[in-house]
């Protein structure tokens, strides 16, 4: 299973950090909690910003952001949860 996987992900109409509208693409983000995809712009995606996941979000709106990616990917949050820890002890 490859987490970040984003062919069934929506693109939304601006970035999900700074609300920029140009150059967007889908990232993917890892968390202890899970991982989940967000619409990005090219210059956030570039580097970390006070803006980015992690620095700012709330922690329900980043579970329903993981809940959410393994809606797209198909997966349960146990799942998720098992490829995380299995790709944790390959490491």
């Amino acid at each position: 299973m490859n987490l970040d996987d984003t062919d069934n992900c929506p693109r939304d109409d601006k970035c999900y950090l700074c609300q920029s509208t140009m150059d967007l693409c889908i990232g993917v983000y890892g968390t202890t909690l899970g991982v989940f995809c967000a619409t990005i712009c090219d210059t956030c995606a570039h580097g970390p910003t006070p803006e980015s996941p992690g620095y700012g979000p709330a922690l329900m709106a980043i579970i329903r952001r993981i809940e959410a990616h393994c809606g797209h990917l198909g997966i349960t949050l146990d799942q998720m949860a098992a490829v995380m820890e299995a790709e944790r002890r390959s490491e």
